[in-house]
């Protein structure tokens, strides 16, 4: 028979010689009766694996041998230890009640703890159907498509896209570069209208794509959908409209102010705002009506390539 106690050491074995540091909380975990079976007259030598697990909520005491995996109830509660930190020395005290004339050894043990977890999960707020002309394209933004987290901001949630659209492709919008099944965009790069869906049937008259969106913790959304309605006199009214204006940065790359140009006044108010490679805002603002250019005060940013967008189309712009 015996007893096991195991004790959390509160103060780590400083370097050059070990010397004992004080014992802190201990807690008995079991007591078991462990005999070895009687063979005639001999008590042959013999090895147990124990392996088990404490818990103080599980149903029910030890049983024996404790080798299968199970998961049992402390004779004392482990609820001892919380608020102790875990890295440090722990201590397995074991001992021996009867010997029966016999002696035995620990070979060795470990210890694992394990903790039921249960991440939070992004929510989806908005989920709209995404409009496009037949043989365009069309950005998909926060209108159309946004998920939330109460942990974790949209630069931290990730769209993983599962299945393709049928009769086009998403694309991230200034490079046109392809997004593939299985590669990544976040909702900050929604939100930054980055990310675009492409028609390439004119001929079709609905597509869809779908996708899952995670966070950090392993908290998801399952795979959800985006239905697409293609029609002519889609509203993408800003689609093409640093190509229709004719808009030019200088200098690019800057170290400094950024002149951006265009041909003629606006015909309408645009915002325009200025993205980082992760999809975060750095800066925003509104053109008026009217108005031909923009300066942009770019000295206090790091550098690195950035994203300019006015309405839904953006543009590089490299920060020296």
């Amino acid at each position: 028979g015996g007893r096991d106690r195991i004790r959390r050491q509160r103060r780590p074995v400083d370097s050059g010689v070990p010397r004992p540091a004080p014992l802190g909380t201990a807690t008995h975990l079991v007591a078991l009766d462990v005999r070895p079976r009687q063979s005639g007259r001999d008590h042959p030598n013999f090895t147990i694996i124990f392996n088990s697990g404490f818990d103080d909520e599980a149903p029910n005491p030890i049983t024996c041998p404790p080798d299968d995996g199970i998961v049992f109830e402390p004779i004392e509660a482990l609820s001892a230890f919380e608020g102790d930190e875990l890295f440090g020395t722990w201590t397995l005290e074991v001992s021996a009640s009867q010997t029966l004339g016999s002696f035995g050894a620990i070979n060795s043990w470990e210890l694992e703890f394990c903790a039921a977890s249960s991440p939070s999960s992004p929510e989806l707020i908005r989920l709209e159907v995404l409009e496009c002309p037949p043989g365009e394209g069309n950005a998909i933004t926060d209108n159309t498509l946004e998920a939330t987290d109460a942990n974790f901001g949209p630069e931290e949630l990730t769209y993983t896209l599962v299945r393709e659209p049928n009769f086009g492709y998403l694309r991230r919008i200034a490079s046109d570069e392809r997004v593939e099944v299985g590669e990544t965009f976040t909702q900050a790069e929604l939100n930054g209208n980055i990310i675009g869906y492409r028609n390439t049937d004119p001929d079709a008259t609905d597509d869809s794509w779908r996708f899952v969106v995670s966070n950090p913790e392993g908290g998801y959304i399952s795979i959800t959908q985006q239905d697409i309605s293609i029609f002519e006199g889609a509203t993408t009214s800003t689609s093409n409209i640093i190509e229709e204006l004719g808009v030019e940065l200088f200098p690019n790359p800057v170290e400094n102010r950024l002149e951006v140009r265009w041909a003629d006044g606006l015909r309408t108010d645009l915002p325009l705002a200025l993205y980082d490679q992760a999809g975060k805002r750095v800066f925003s603002s509104l053109l008026r009506q009217g108005q031909r250019q923009y300066t942009i005060d770019m000295g206090s940013l790091p550098a690195a390539t950035y994203w300019l967008r006015i309405g839904d189309e953006a543009l590089p712009v490299i920060k020296r």
